[in-house]
């Protein structure tokens, strides 16, 4: 189980690589606990992403340093794939509205 979960996340996430080249890499992690660079691992910028999944309704947090990554540890014995979906969704339209607001 965890690992189809794992297994959705990450095609979700390597999706969204895919769609916003350069501003986003990823996924890294294993099992339950999957992760993405955003802005090229700024710490500020990826904090304020992090604030932001935040109040679009995604819990979330930063790790490492240089980079800085969002990570995400999924409630594995909670969550289905269409939660996995719909945070998916967010993380995009979080991601396309950020990148507005920078041009």
């Amino acid at each position: 189980r965890v690992m189809k979960l794992h297994r959705k996340f990450v095609d979700e996430i390597s999706s969204l690589a895919k769609k916003y080249d350069g501003q986003f890499t990823g996924p890294y992690g294993l099992g339950g606990m999957v992760a993405f660079t955003v802005f090229e691992g700024d710490f500020n910028k990826t904090k304020e992403f992090t604030n932001k999944l935040f109040a679009n309704g995604v819990i979330s947090f930063i790790a490492g340093k240089n980079p800085t990554r969002v990570r995400f540890l999924m409630p594995v014995m909670a969550i289905e794939e269409s939660d996995i979906s719909e945070v998916a969704k967010i993380i995009d339209s979080t991601m396309e509205s950020t990148l507005k607001e920078e041009k």
